[in-house]
Parts: C-alpha cells; sequence; structure tokens
C-alpha cells in the first residue's frame, strides 16, 4: 500500500517559503509525536506550553503525528436530480455523467479527536497531491478526503415509475398519490485496474430496496410530507468492468 503524509501545514520549502542559508535539507522526525491535550464540552484544547514568537512573525507548531489506516477508494456522490416529490414526473437525461473523485477514507485510531482543518497531502517523496479540508473526526471514526477528479470512471442514473396509488394518504384535507419508483446507477470502470468505489444516492422519498448491499440511512429529516433518504454502496469494481445496481423508492405527491 503506497504511504502518503497527512498534515495541517506543509514545511517551508513545500510551501515556498524563505530558508535559511545554512538551512541542510533535514527536517526533525515528528513521525511520532504528541502535544497534551483534553476535551471540554464541545471543544477539544492543546497544551504548547510558552511559546517566543518574535514581533511580526509566524510560527506553524506540530501538534501531533501518529500512523492512521486508510483505504484508497474512489466516491461519487448523486443527489436527487429527477425530484420526482416536485416535478412530479421523470426526464432522464441520459447524457449525464457524474463526477467521480479519488479519495482517501481514513480511520482516527489516534487517542484525539482529528479537529477541522484544511488538510495538505504529500506521498512518501514529500511530493504534493492535494489539499482538502479534513472535517472534525471522533475517536474511531471516518472521514474521507477527495485527491482528484477520475474521469475514466463513468456513472449515469436513470429512473421510471413502477406503480402508483391514488389517495393513499391525507393531510390536512388534501389527499396524495404514492409513487414507486426504480432507479439504476450504471457504472463503467475504464481504468486499467480494479477500484473500490463507494457510491451514495440521496431521495426526497422513502428507499425501501437497495441491491448489492447498499445501506440505507433514514436521517430522520422531512422536506414537506416526504423523508429525505440516501442509500450508500461499497463495492469492488474489476478492470475494465461495467456494473448496475439498482433501489427503489416511495414518494408522495399532489394529483
Amino acid at each position: 500500500m503506497q504511504t502518503y503524509m497527512f498534515q495541517n501545514a506543509a514545511p517551508a520549502a513545500a510551501r515556498g517559503g524563505a530558508m535559511d542559508a545554512d538551512f541542510d535539507g533535514g527536517y526533525a522526525d515528528y513521525s511520532q509525536f504528541d502535544a497534551t491535550g483534553q476535551k471540554s464540552n464541545d471543544l477539544y484544547f492543546y497544551q504548547l506550553g510558552k511559546v517566543d514568537i518574535p514581533k511580526n512573525a509566524k510560527i506553524s507548531l506540530p501538534i501531533f503525528s501518529s500512523n492512521i489506516n486508510y483505504e484508497d477508494l474512489y466516491e461519487v456522490n448523486i443527489g436527487d436530480h429527477v425530484a420526482f416529490a416536485s416535478n412530479r414526473q421523470i426526464f432522464n437525461q441520459n447524457e449525464q455523467k457524474f463526477d467521480v473523485y479519488h479519495a482517501l477514507r481514513l480511520t482516527n485510531s489516534y487517542n484525539t479527536p482529528l479537529t477541522t482543518a484544511p488538510v495538505f497531502i504529500q506521498d512518501e517523496n514529500l511530493n504534493p497531491l492535494a489539499q482538502d479540508q479534513l472535517n472534525y473526526t471522533p475517536v474511531g471514526g471516518k472521514v474521507k478526503i477527495q485527491l482528484a477528479k477520475s474521469p475514466d470512471i463513468v456513472i449515469g442514473n436513470t429512473e421510471e415509475e413502477t406503480d402508483r396509488a391514488e389517495r393513499a394518504k391525507k393531510v390536512n384535507n388534501n389527499f396524495y398519490s404514492k409513487v414507486t419508483i426504480k432507479g439504476s446507477i450504471k457504472i463503467e470502470n475504464l481504468q486499467n485496474k480494479a477500484i473500490q468505489l463507494n457510491a451514495t444516492k440521496r431521495i426526497n422519498g422513502l428507499i425501501t430496496k437497495a441491491s448489492d448491499g447498499g445501506k440505507i440511512q433514514k436521517p430522520g429529516k422531512y422536506a414537506g410530507i416526504n423523508s429525505n433518504t440516501s442509500a450508500e454502496w461499497d463495492l469492488k469494481i474489476a478492470e475494465g468492468e461495467t456494473k448496475t445496481i439498482n433501489y427503489e423508492y416511495e414518494v408522495f405527491v399532489f394529483p
């Protein structure tokens, strides 16, 4: 597995900053470094001790450094582009494709949370790869960091109505129809290697089925009388493989 370095401040050489004339090109070894910290309510504080900073100067201090586990994967997030709850009809755009990103999914195996901050990613040779935002991640939690778009993974999404029940629900003396819709997500891996793909589909409606081990999530949020739900898949896609995954959802609409 390839090695990556994650940090929210690059050394001066990587930033293009000025270096001392007698700098020998070496850096201190911060591969395992830890500053004392403690949680106070919803905040986490690090104790760095006394620090002398010259007037008009800037300083960057390491807080901690540790080896953590990660997964190399690709991800796609597909919203409710059909929006049947509001449009009440389906317009499939067969040429519409969705952005896929090469990403890293980190597992916080450290003993403190990862707090929200910009993150700068380098390979084992300190070559810059990407910059993204690292969201707050509790101990044991997972977080994804995007590296770059991957145009050689092509993904499309179409839907079709499969059933309709008239006057299925009454709200404030208004009757709503319950419409059942089947959706398909077509995945084409044009890379010359197998990939791990994390795909998420969000719907303003109740997802009831998801093929290929998809996990349905119901956050308890509503838009009108319809709940917002999502389905998430972790898929292994072989080199040159074309794969279709399916889902089904129910949505209430005013006739």
